[in-house]
């Protein structure tokens, strides 16, 4: 890889799906970070939708907002 950073994004089925290399010119990345497109539409809604909601009814927001559970846990 060259050495240096690039920030790309695409439209995917769900939202905006960003990715950040940072790279030093070996063979590897030297960083990268994936940003996928239930972070801005559903994490971060999350934490204003769940305040008073009960413990057993954020699956059920969640559900609600169509994340992609594997990005959930980022």
């Amino acid at each position: 890889m060259p050495a240096g950073e690039t920030y790309q994004r695409v439209e995917s089925s769900k939202g905006e799906l960003a990715w950040y290399v940072v790279s030093d010119g070996g063979d590897k990345p030297y960083r990268a970070h994936v940003r996928g497109p239930s972070q801005t539409h559903a994490v971060q809604v999350l934490e204003h939708l769940a305040k008073g909601a009960r413990l057993e009814d954020i699956a059920q927001i969640m559900f609600s907002l169509d994340a992609c559970p594997p990005e959930v846990d980022r």
